[in-house]
């Protein structure tokens, strides 16, 4: 299957409608991810209605509503994106339920392993698939200036995480000597007030 490789840094979700397919764990992690980035909508479809909606119905999910897999193609219709995370065996998005595109490119980030995605729908005109191997080649592309400054922010929590260790095992010892400290102190005081 050939996947066209857009910019992922543009595949924003703000003010986007979204639709998750999918509601077990992944699936609660994308609804988090576009409520958090600022989705207009965001439509959970799942094998199962009821649960679809017990994920739409946790607090702060901010989903719109909940479908079956039997409403995909008027959801995906409504969707701008469609993040597909299924553990279905088989195709869950087939080329012949897809719409006539009405307004822009509809992004299909497919996160399924066996995919989600039929590969005939990557060819057709408007749609986008991004699947793992797409995320994969875009990550080792990455710059090696990006690298750096994540190696940079490693070592200084490497250091910090070491130095708070360290602090840890020396606390005792620390104290040990201060109240030594202090009891010497207090007796040579005694000792000078006697």
């Amino acid at each position: 299957m050939e996947l066209a490789s857009p910019s992922l840094d543009g595949l924003g979700l703000a003010g986007r409608d979204v639709l998750v397919v999918g509601a077990g764990s992944m699936g609660g992690l994308a609804v988090a991810t576009a409520a958090r980035s600022g989705a207009a909508s965001i439509v959970v479809a799942d094998r199962t209605r009821r649960k679809a909606e017990r994920l739409a119905a946790r607090p702060g999910t901010a989903v719109t509503r909940a479908a079956g897999l039997d409403d995909l193609p008027a959801v995906i219709a409504e969707a701008d994106v469609v993040i597909c995370c299924t553990s279905a065996t088989g195709h869950v998005i087939t080329a012949d339920m897809m719409p006539a595109r009405r307004r822009g490119t509809l992004v299909l980030l497919d996160l399924a392993l066996p995919r989600d995605v039929e590969p005939a729908v990557a060819d057709l005109p408007g749609v986008t698939v991004v699947g793992m191997d797409t995320l994969s080649a875009y990550r080792t592309a990455a710059r090696t200036d990006d690298v750096a400054a994540v190696r940079a922010i490693l070592d200084a929590e490497l250091a910090a995480y070491k130095s708070a260790v360290d602090a840890v095992r020396v606390a005792p010892t620390v104290v040990a000597l201060r109240a030594k400290a202090a009891g010497v102190v207090d007796a040579e005081l005694a000792r000078l007030a006697g």
